[in-house]
């Protein structure tokens, strides 16, 4: 009987090492399943990604768009007007007029260039962090639609100067509203 008791007490050496094995890989295959399903921390976007991701959709959009609508809409019909009572060094709105019987579509990103020595020149993003991918595309159905632009937390507060407003369509035709900061 001694040896039975031995050698059962060695198949439950066995089996309780086994078990320990069993629950540590189960631990570990736990801990890496914990670590991956962590949400990770919010990911500051740059204005490069964007562009990317934008030019991603404007091609999706773009090739949606039949050849007979680009042929019938014109440049000349639309304007891009920056209402002067609302400039300020920190933003303004803009309002976009596209009398086309095809409206262009437009996405809710645009850019500011400055005028240095009769030049435009593309300003510098100063916070490209606060950038975040608006939806895209905006709808503009009507011909007519407003945009309340706050530059200031992308290019900071503007000094005194000329200035524009680049806005381009999803099809890449680039408008522009021009303004003073006094």
């Amino acid at each position: 009987m001694s040896r039975d008791k031995r050698h059962i007490s060695e198949d439950e050496k066995r089996k309780s090492f086994l078990m320990m094995v069993l629950i540590g890989i189960l631990a570990a295959i736990l801990v890496v399943i914990v670590i991956i399903m962590i949400p990770k921390g919010k990911k500051k976007t740059n204005y490069q990604d964007l562009s990317s991701k934008v030019s991603d959709n404007k091609n999706l959009i773009s090739n949606n768009t039949s050849t007979e609508e680009k042929v019938k809409r014109d440049e000349s019909k639309v304007d891009v007007i920056v209402d002067e009572e609302t400039v300020s060094p920190e933003g303004a709105i803009i309002k976009i007029i596209d009398k086309n019987e095809n409206k262009y579509q437009w996405t809710a990103l645009y850019s500011l260039e400055e005028k240095v020595d009769g030049k435009w020149k593309e300003m510098i993003l100063k916070n490209p962090e606060n950038m975040t991918l608006p939806d895209v595309p905006v709808e503009n159905n009507s011909g007519n639609f407003s945009q309340s632009l706050i530059w200031s937390n992308k290019y900071g507060t503007l000094d005194s100067g000329e200035y524009r407003i680049v806005k381009e369509s999803i099809d890449g035709t680039k408008f522009y509203g021009e303004f003073k900061i006094d």
